[in-house]
């Protein structure tokens, strides 16, 4: 099952925001998701956990 890192800093064009990692069950970042403040991340991250605890399936439609 994919998983979600921590809330961390990340670089982002502006400077520096907060972010997480949607990661595979072999901790691969698949993707990103950045934030310019970090309880917007941390709403964030809390909200894609959620989908991803209640989905019945997942997986990539295509290979990456």
């Amino acid at each position: 099952m994919w998983k979600i890192s921590d809330v961390m800093e990340v670089s982002i064009p502006n400077g520096v925001g907060y972010g997480f990692n949607v990661t595979t069950e072999e901790k691969k970042p698949l993707v990103l998701f950045a934030y310019d403040e970090q309880e917007a991340a941390e709403a964030a991250a809390q909200q894609v956990a959620t989908a991803l605890e209640r989905a019945v399936l997942v997986r990539r439609p295509f290979p990456v």
